[in-house]
């Protein structure tokens, strides 16, 4: 059997100072915190085989970008740690994290400058990297799982939800637990206006399974693209929001234990960590000339002027459905985020995918929103008996769709970057790696 050695790490990352929010458009929108509703965390787990170590941290943020995944990768090469994968649990109430694809999208970039509290986040990121590395002591790993359906919704009405929960419970020597729990759901039921901090519905799961585990706990998202809690949508003041919260937390933290009780009940993990890669090539999307977008632009500018202007843009989520300026001010954005991308300086945007087997357990990251449908067919095609699907890891993207929702349109097809083509790609190399 396999010895492995492995420890965790968690530090807290709430802002102690008021910071632009982000995740909820327009990006006109001055969300600063006012306070929080529930911290924030970086968790580092690092598991070793006497030959491979890999990290895997989980943290409390909308997202992180390639950048910042550099950054942190650069201050812990000294470590020789074979993978590092930084995943964002893509809560809509944390402070905001620039990236490219985010600054191209006008609904959710901001002029805001984080750079203090994103510095900060990298250093203690860090830390907890080393502290679990230092820490590493002889360990079980178990596998567990069990099923959700009914705290998932799938936005685009008919679409898949993946009601697989997966935990890996980790057990040292010295008796130290630690439970990572994957689950393909948007942390995202507070209120576009709302102004606390929080790791939204996570915080009740977290603080469900600590005190029942006296463990450290992460949450890796799954894919997710399309996918969110019930009921998210329905209209709410903040306090009916976050009892909503801590409703959907609890029974996500309920299902949690039920796949704790499931890996205690099952054999230790065995076989060595193998790693794979594979970089991949997505082509931009299809465009109008720029020429076009600019006149679409001035003529949907000139339909806001004729009802009234644009000073209502920071209030788009609060204005009423029979507003004359609310359509054409989202078909405005659409047509900037398509003008910004033809300015971007790429054709095809290259980013990677790394596979990670673990006896029966495989990881399978990837830098985006990505579908539900995605997740779905990729665990039908492992040889393993669980694929974790980690999606928001190393880098963010933005929407990768399935190509046969492209025609329907809608939000995430809008906002989405790439080509169909991209698609194929990217579930080429997904299928590649597995």
């Amino acid at each position: 059997m396999t010895e492995f050695r492995a420890a965790s790490a968690r530090y807290d990352i709430t802002p102690d100072s008021p910071q632009q929010l982000s995740g909820f458009g327009p990006g006109s929108i001055e969300r600063v915190s006012t306070g929080v509703h529930s911290p924030l965390g970086v968790t580092a787990l690092v598991v070793d085989d006497g030959e491979t170590t890999v990290a895997l941290v989980s943290l409390d943020l909308l997202n992180v970008s390639r950048k910042f995944t550099a950054k942190v990768r650069e201050r812990v090469a000294d470590l020789d740690l074979a993978s590092v994968t930084l995943a964002a649990t893509h809560t809509h109430s944390a402070p905001y994290i620039p990236g490219e694809f985010l600054e191209v999208n006008p609904l959710l970039s901001y002029e805001a400058d984080t750079t203090e509290y994103v510095d900060d986040v990298i250093d203690v990121t860090v830390t907890a990297i080393r502290e679990a590395t230092t820490n590493l002591e002889p360990a079980t790993l178990r596998l567990g799982r069990a099923e959700n359906a009914d705290v998932l919704w799938n936005r685009r009405g008919d679409g898949p939800v993946d009601p697989e929960l997966l935990v890996l419970l980790v057990t040292g020597e010295s008796g130290l637990r630690t439970v990572l729990f994957n689950f393909a759901c948007h942390p995202t039921i507070t209120r576009p206006l709302s102004t606390l901090v929080s790791a939204d519905w996570l915080a009740t799961a977290y603080e469900m399974v600590r005190n029942e585990m006296d463990a450290t706990v992460l949450f890796i998202n799954g894919a997710t693209g399309d996918v969110n809690a019930r009921d998210s949508r329905t209209p709410r003041s903040d306090e009916e929001a976050y009892e909503c919260m801590e409703t959907v937390g609890r029974e996500i933290g309920e299902t949690v234990l039920s796949a704790v009780a499931d890996a205690r009940a099952g054999e230790p993990l065995s076989g060595d960590i193998t790693l794979s890669r594979r970089d991949v090539s997505l082509p931009k999307r299809e465009l109008q000339p720029r020429s076009e977008l600019e006149e679409e632009y001035a003529a949907l500018t000139a339909k806001i002027d004729a009802h009234g202007g644009d000073e209502v843009a920071p209030k788009f989520q609060a204005l009423s459905s029979d507003d004359p300026r609310k359509e054409p001010l989202l078909e405005r954005w659409y047509a900037e985020e398509r003008i910004r991308l033809h300015d971007i300086g790429w054709e095809e945007y290259v980013t990677s995918l790394t596979f990670i087997e673990c006896g029966e357990l495989s990881i399978l990251t990837a830098p985006g929103e990505v579908h539900a449908q995605h997740g779905i067919d990729f665990k039908a095609a492992t040889d393993t008996s669980a694929l974790l699907v980690a999606g928001y890891a190393d880098d963010y993207i933005s929407y990768l769709p399935t190509e046969d929702v492209f025609p329907n349109g809608g939000y995430e097809v809008r906002t989405c970057k790439f080509s169909p083509e991209a698609i194929r790609r990217f579930r080429a190399a997904a299928y590649d790696l597995l």
